[in-house]
């Protein structure tokens, strides 16, 4: 991975901030955010700090021999999101991976959306016959958002279509943010 080595801030030999020109401050910008993110995320070994960093870089898809996988999002990395999966995220937009699910190793499913409203959320699914499946109730903050349901497929749910609600929860009423569709394959 890289970082801006063109006009990023350092401190100069007055001891002031001051911008400044080279590739050779690429490493330290690196260095530090990743100790931050490792500092943040402490239950995480370095591999998976690792990956994180790598998997959030914006050319992680498509790596090259200039950038690699190119210059990362620390708030994606400490999030746990992938570029591949989300790098077109649109505000209000809703992603589920894996869908359909099934055959993922962990029977996981995850959403991930981008709002620019902080607050509590409720991301519910529900059968087709309007019974509640499962739920969870999680404080967004500004930007993506990651909600997992762990072993969804070995609850014994039958295959077939759920709907997923994402609904926003504040003191005056519960507003729908998203409906949509995961696929339970067995």
């Amino acid at each position: 991975v890289v970082a801006q080595g063109g006009k990023p801030y350092v401190i100069n030999n007055l001891g002031v901030p001051a911008l400044s020109n080279g590739t050779s401050f690429s490493t330290p910008i690196v260095a530090g955010a990743a100790a931050c993110l490792w500092q943040g995320l402490s239950h995480l070994n370095n591999f998976e700090i690792q990956t994180r960093i790598e998997q959030s870089a914006h050319q992680y898809c498509d790596p090259d021999s200039l950038l690699g996988y190119g210059i990362p999002n620390f708030e994606w990395a400490y999030k746990g999101l992938n570029t591949c999966l989300f790098g077109e995220l649109d505000n209000n937009e809703l992603r589920i991976f894996p869908n359909p699910v099934a055959g993922n190793s962990n029977n996981t499913v995850n959403f991930v959306f981008n709002t620019d409203q902080e607050g509590e959320y409720e991301v519910s699914i529900y059968s087709v016959n309007g019974s509640l499946m499962a739920s969870q109730i999680k404080e967004v903050q500004e930007g993506f958002t990651q909600v997992s349901f762990d072993r969804i497929a070995q609850k014994k749910w039958a295959s077939g279509v759920y709907l997923v609600k994402i609904e926003q929860i504040n003191n005056e009423a519960t507003n729908l943010i998203f409906g949509k569709f995961v696929k339970v394959d067995r």
